[in-house]
């Protein structure tokens, strides 16, 4: 149910004519998780590790069963961040156009970058 009410609203959007990321086009895996292409950096405030991607912002917030992968804790500081593609997995309701906490399942295609 509450993926077919994202889809309406993804659909209204889009008649409306703006642009963002909606999660019909980037199909869920069987469990809740979606790919995201976007900039992993280190932000000052909670969580301080974001992904950004499509005027969308994702906090990443660790757990015990959700550790932040060790290729991603290794290398993003406030001077590097990451570029690739992340499979997360939502935590609780998406706020389109406001922070959605996520965890990270796997990241790959990570090309490391000056921190903006």
């Amino acid at each position: 149910m509450i993926r077919m009410r994202w889809q309406q609203f993804c659909a209204a959007v889009a008649v409306a004519g703006v642009t963002t990321q909606c999660h019909a086009a980037q199909p869920y895996t069987k469990d809740g998780c979606f790919p995201v292409r976007g900039e992993l950096s280190a932000w000052n405030g909670t969580p301080s590790l974001r992904i950004t991607a499509d005027n969308q912002t994702y906090g990443i917030v660790p757990s015990g069963a959700h550790p932040v992968p060790e290729a991603i804790t290794k290398t993003v500081d406030f001077d590097h961040s990451l570029i690739g593609r992340f499979t997360v997995c939502r935590l609780g309701q998406a706020k389109p156009g406001g922070m959605t906490y996520v965890w990270v399942e796997h990241a790959t295609n990570l090309e490391t970058v000056p921190a903006p």
